[in-house]
């Protein structure tokens, strides 16, 4: 149960953060962000303990439809794939050990939460 709590803690980290760190609209440059089921979860098994790799970045999400102008914002990526709102999910068993790593991409700020300086 904790370790779906987890998983369902991070994902709403990644909602969270997302919505809230709106930049500007409409961008070229930038990774799509995809919509994320969370029906597989995210990393590896590596001697039997799970391991993620995450990455914050900055993308184009079309909020309103692929239609409409897409806003810059940030979102959780498993490392090699595309950014995803709600971000990766986790899902460990109460008390398991866990290996995650967290890769920050955002070139003008260490903290990614809106109103927080490093």
């Amino acid at each position: 149960m904790l370790g779906v709590v987890a998983g369902a803690a991070l994902v709403t980290l990644g909602w969270l953060m997302a919505p809230n760190a709106l930049i500007s609209v409409n961008s070229n440059t930038l990774a799509e962000i995809v919509f994320n089921d969370n029906r597989e979860p995210a990393g590896t098994l590596s001697g039997g303990i799970p391991e993620l790799s995450l990455e914050i970045r900055e993308g184009d999400w079309h909020l309103l439809g692929e239609d409409k102008p897409a806003g810059q914002v940030l979102a959780f990526a498993e490392a090699g794939k595309s950014p995803s709102i709600p971000g990766p999910l986790i899902r460990v068993p109460l008390g398991m050990e866990i290996r995650v790593a967290v890769t920050n991409f955002l070139h003008d700020r260490s903290d990614p939460r809106p109103g927080c300086s490093p």
